[in-house]
């Protein structure tokens, strides 16, 4: 009975592990393979795998040749081949893919590198510095196939589709006189080629169409690992069962649809071709030209990992670097910000939530040097890492990490994360306010911010301003302020201050006594108008002089409203404010009169501080003489420095973060 297979360890750190696929005469003959070791700098060629593990619980064996003689020129006997006595369970997904790529005339072998088998995954130091190559790795194979599983009844058509597109990119573009006519064409068949006429020549009937999308939402395609794998191969081909198709097929396919705005089979697939531009974006931006160096010049930082060096060579400049493994060098108009590949990558997924950090490193700019790949460290270690890390980086904001927190839920006891710290595992619910806006709460004063060796507590240079007193639903669905329940019930939207409005018409939340107290009216006569008009300066100057309440009218009917202000007649989706500035945020007062918007997750009580060198406010909870962070928030006369009119800076002192 043939024993568990047992690894080797690498002798040295220069060394990969390959899986040398054996020939089989059949596809249900049983699964062979030996795992050999080479210098990763070695010139013999290999295959990489990118694919998806698949459900853990669902293995099936596979025999393992324990002889690893480290020579991957070996020529495999019959007698060779059957000397197998070990076995290694792999999930279900691999051994289908594994059983599609092998040969099957006489004794010819492949190579292929694959994280699962040919990293042991149980020795965390290996899988640390394995996973730091993955990016040579993935670079110097001769190919990278990416696996998206076996075939399905819709494959077929989906491939048909793919190769449709793709020509059909090759023979017009929106700004020619045919693509100009396809698009009244698409337009008229409201942009759905399965509804063109059958005689035209991107006609694609609806099954093919259908076909499209559900090869599009495939688990590969929501895997965070494959846009550096992606990015880095030299050549790339996609297979699904026996079907195979070119990456640059697809990529063609999807900018066909992204350029004239199709319809991908199903309306709640209709963007699912976006996650593959976003690749090719990537992988062209990564593959882009190295910047010639003049004599004399130092070299630009190379991307990923930076600062590094093997554990037995001399330190090596960038040029010796790229010399050695073919790196390229860092640019970065060309290469993101890990910042901006966190935040536009966030709902990526990955099997361990570290990698949902790590797997972006190796195709990020200016990676700090502490930020690596470390299985032995917590969760919550590597996301406070990673926290420093984005508070440091060139060209980003020291605080903008702390615009990407965001509480799923109220009780911020129970998290497992420092409440500072932003969580990779969940999507964004609310627009990032501190970058897309152009707000300026507290910026220009020196920032003054420091986080505990154990990444346990975030210290800053910032003074408390408020508290929440009344607090509203969630705003309006399209991200209205106010909401279109709010309009409605203004009897005079210019006399009526925001605060009386809003206890008028919202289920509030005050304070533990459940009496609100009416606001001095000299604290909160913000009317509706002079809000309007801050947010859309298109349709009234902050200027203007008021409107009479004459010259209002506002009907509303089936969830929509038509405001008409003297000569300006607008819809309601035009007055969202600040390009849906309100969701995924509540409506709050303050108990000094201010109108704003808070998390998600803020409760009354809550507190409005600034932080020094901070572009907007957030909303902080108290717990004796530390913080929780709740979020960022929008206060309405707070956005523009009018909290530093008459400061003094030198004599704010710190809040401190758990």
């Amino acid at each position: 009975m043939a024993s568990n297979y047992e690894y080797q360890p690498l002798k040295s750190r220069h060394e990969i592990r390959l899986l040398w696929l054996f020939p089989a005469e059949s596809e249900d003959a049983s699964l062979r393979f030996n795992l050999v070791s080479q210098n990763r700098h070695s010139h013999h060629p290999y295959k990489t795998l990118s694919y998806t593990w698949g459900n853990s619980g669902k293995c099936r064996t596979a025999y393992v040749d324990g002889f690893d003689n480290g020579d991957a020129d070996l020529k495999p006997t019959r007698e060779f081949l059957q000397s197998i006595e070990y076995t290694l369970d792999i999930t279900e997904n691999l051994d289908t893919a594994l059983r599609r790529l092998r040969t099957r005339q006489g004794n010819e072998v492949e190579f292929f590198w694959i994280d699962a088998v040919c990293i042991n995954q149980t020795d965390l130091a290996e899988r640390e510095h394995q996973v730091q190559m993955m990016r040579d790795i993935y670079a110097n194979a001769s190919q990278t196939i990416i696996w998206l599983g076996d075939a399905d009844p819709w494959t077929r058509d989906a491939i048909s589709c793919i190769t449709l597109l793709s020509w059909a990119s090759s023979c017009v573009t929106p700004s020619s006189q045919r693509g100009r006519e396809l698009i009244l064409e698409l337009e008229q068949a409201q942009q759905n080629p399965s509804k063109l006429n059958p005689t035209s020549e991107f006609f694609i009937p609806e099954r093919s169409w259908k076909a499209f999308a559900k090869l599009l939402a495939r688990p590969w395609f929501e895997r965070v690992w494959v846009y550096q794998e992606v990015a880095v191969s030299d050549s790339l081909d996609i297979q699904c069962g026996t079907f195979s198709i070119a990456w640059d097929d697809l990529c063609a396919a999807c900018q066909f649809v992204n350029d004239f705005q199709l319809v991908i089979g199903y309306r709640e697939h209709e963007h699912l071709h976006t996650s593959v531009l976003i690749m090719k974006e990537t992988r062209d931006g990564f593959r882009a030209p190295i910047p010639i160096i003049p004599d004399g010049a130092s070299a630009p930082r190379t991307r990923g990992f930076q600062d590094s060096k093997d554990e037995d060579d001399n330190e090596i400049t960038d040029q010796q670097r790229l010399a050695v493994t073919g790196q390229l060098i860092h640019d970065t108009t060309t290469c993101p910000r890990l910042d901006i590949n966190l935040l536009t990558l966030r709902w990526a997924q990955a099997t361990d939530p570290r990698d949902k950090v790590y797997a972006l490193l190796g195709i990020s700019s200016t990676v700090p040097a502490f930020l690596r790949p470390d299985y032995t460290i917590s969760l919550r270690q590597a996301y406070g890492r990673t926290a420093k890390a984005l508070r440091i980086i060139p060209g980003g904001s020291v605080f903008a990490f702390l615009s990407l927190v965001q509480h799923e839920h109220r009780q911020l006891l129970n998290l497992d994360l420092a409440s500072w710290v932003p969580d990779w595992r969940r999507p964004l619910h609310a627009p990032w306010l501190i970058n897309n806006f152009g707000f300026q709460a507290a910026y220009g004063v020196r920032a003054d911010i420091s986080q505990s060796a154990d990444d346990v507590c975030l210290t800053a240079k910032g003074t408390v301003l408020m508290r929440i007193a009344v607090l509203g639903p969630q705003a309006g669905v399209k991200g209205g302020m106010p909401p279109l329940s709010l309009l409605a019930h203004l009897p005079n939207p210019y006399a009526c201050s925001w605060s009386a409005a809003l206890k008028d018409a919202l289920d509030f939340e005050t304070d533990p006594g459940g009496r609100f107290t009416p606001l001095p009216a000299s604290a909160c006569n913000t009317p509706f108008w002079e809000w309007r008009a801050k947010c859309k300066d298109s349709l009234a100057e902050a200027s203007r002089p008021p409107p009479e309440p004459s010259e209002w009218e506002v009907s509303a009917s089936s969830g929509s409203a038509t405001v008409t202000v003297g000569p300006d007649t607008v819809q309601w989706d035009q007055l969202q404010g600040n390009s849906g500035i309100a969701q995924g945020r509540r409506v709050f007062i303050s108990d000094l009169g201010y109108i704003g918007l808070a998390p998600l997750a803020s409760m009354v009580g809550d507190e409005v501080c600034v932080l020094m060198g901070s572009k907007v406010p957030h909303i902080i909870r108290r717990d004796g003489s530390t913080y929780w962070f709740v979020g960022e928030c929008y206060v309405y006369g707070l956005m523009d420095g009018e909290v530093m009119q008459g400061l003094d800076v030198e004599r704010v002192g710190f809040l401190q973060f758990l």
